[in-house]
């Protein structure tokens, strides 16, 4: 092979690797409004549900959760914080994980896994059951902000990404104010169960 031909072999090589996809501007807006149309809020409502699961103990707590389950003393504050111990304990795990996983599988593995420990919670029955429905709930709450966040950029350029980022944390706070209403609602029914189950 001469020189000339090593010269062409070499600027195909280049010209294959350094090739670059552009998209019209108008497609790219469609594009993103879409997005923001369809998948924001989805993963709007699903940290908002995540941050209603961990706070509700206290509006359980008036509702009379702490009569019906005997609980004595700091037990409550002890059950908040094991939630967070689990949860810090595990964020890290499951960042891990989030590497050999998509988050499009453990996105919705996180939600049944914790969407079960929040169902086994209106069976409680005593603090001990009390500690385990939380420390489970920490442990499958850990990964979904990690997980969001990936997913976002997949779908999002970095300079769209923080507007994304700003809507999970509107919804975090969203969900003290919904939680109480919500709360309110649930404890005036009239079933079978006592309305912070």
């Amino acid at each position: 092979m001469d020189i000339q031909d090593e010269k062409q072999a070499f600027d195909v090589e280049n010209t294959a690797t350094t090739c670059e996809m552009t998209i019209a501007p108008a497609a790219e807006k469609r594009l993103v409004r879409k997005l923001d149309l369809w998948l924001s809020p989805m993963m709007v409502v699903v940290f908002l549900v995540a941050y209603l699961d961990r706070s509700n103990i206290g509006n359980a707590a008036i509702a009379g959760m702490n009569e019906d389950l005997n609980l004595t003393g700091s037990q409550l504050n002890v059950a908040v914080t094991v939630f967070y111990v689990t949860y810090i304990t595990f964020e890290i795990p499951s960042s891990l994980i989030l590497k050999a996983a998509r988050p499009s599988r453990l996105i919705p593995a996180f939600i049944i896994l914790w969407s079960l420990v929040v169902i086994g919670s209106a069976f409680m029955k005593n603090y001990a059951t009390l500690l385990a429905t939380r420390l489970l709930l920490g442990a499958f709450e850990s990964g979904l902000f990690p997980c969001l966040t990936v997913y976002l950029s997949t779908f999002y350029k970095p300079t769209e990404q923080a507007q994304r980022l700003s809507y999970l944390f509107v919804a975090s706070a969203l969900s003290g104010a919904f939680g109480g209403l919500l709360a309110y609602g649930l404890t005036r029914l009239n079933g079978a169960l006592e309305g912070w189950r």
